[in-house]
């Protein structure tokens, strides 16, 4: 399925870049489809292929008053710059929050965020999540996710409140499970392969952090 989703989408290609063939090679990944999110939307390679157009592929070395100045040394006066940098899924929190013993989550998720199915971790009671490490979806209805996600915590805090409970939080050992279950799951899929993607954090070999292992 993998392969015949590849050459449909190498064909499709070729169709919409038919004005601007020359750009096939530069524009075909060389990862599988769904490593990466899927693109282009509609019109991005029909616009790619307009004669008012000039796909560059040199590096930007520098950005001047005027204009930008690439890896291969030429400046490109321009009008504007739209950069488009993508999600940060380093799961650092914007503002600190700390565990037992005055332990931070930044420092805690230092080399890598490990959670409990996606909602909690381990040395920080009572410490819920919403669409943290490991929780999106590669495909399909993300309100889906947050929904069960919201619920599995309602039952948290009830069995808080009914059994007169003062902390909960999940073990270490349930933690390194979890994580040891997502590095075997993710190996097995596209979404392990060799791309710079965003579900590994912006890295090509890193884990995958931001997808929900399984359905």
């Amino acid at each position: 399925m993998q392969v015949g989703a590849r050459e449909v989408f190498v064909e499709n290609m070729k169709r919409r870049l038919a004005n601007k063939p020359e750009l096939l090679d530069e524009l075909v990944p060389s990862f599988p489809p769904a490593c990466r999110r899927l693109t282009p939307g509609p019109g991005y390679l029909e616009a790619l292929t307009d004669e008012k157009v000039d796909v560059i592929r040199s590096n930007i070395e520098k950005v001047d008053e005027t204009g930008i100045i690439t890896s291969d040394g030429q400046h490109r006066a321009v009008d504007a710059i739209v950069c488009a940098t993508g999600f940060d899924t380093s799961c650092t929190p914007r503002f600190p929050i700390k565990g037992r013993n005055g332990l931070t989550l930044e420092k805690h998720w230092e080399k890598t965020p490990e959670t409990y199915i996606s909602l909690t971790t381990n040395e920080f009671p009572n410490y819920f999540i919403s669409l943290g490490p490991n929780a999106g979806l590669g495909e399909g209805n993300l309100l889906l996710i947050i929904e069960k996600g919201v619920d599995y915590m309602t039952e948290c805090v009830r069995k808080i409140q009914r059994d007169n409970i003062r902390t909960m939080t999940p073990k270490r050992d349930a933690v390194k499970r979890f994580t040891q279950y997502c590095d075997q799951y993710f190996a097995k899929t596209v979404f392990g392969a060799k791309c710079r993607s965003w579900y590994k954090g912006g890295t090509e070999e890193g884990r995958v952090v931001a997808l929900w292992p399984g359905t």
